[in-house]
């Protein structure tokens, strides 16, 4: 990836995570465990289908 790419790819995932910690209930938020948790439903209902479309 050239600098500008990641760059891109940084902006656009602190836009997603903060998308997804509003959408996230605030007890799957109390502790690590449940944080991991979360943020891998997260990944694999919404990301990962779209990742996967152009594999």
């Amino acid at each position: 990836m050239t600098p500008e790419e990641e760059q891109k790819v940084k902006i656009n995932l602190q836009e997603i995570a903060a998308i997804f910690y509003k959408n996230t209930p605030v007890e799957k938020l109390q502790d690590f465990g449940a944080v991991e948790l979360s943020v891998r439903e997260h990944l694999i209902e919404t990301v990962a289908p779209e990742i996967s479309s152009f594999f």
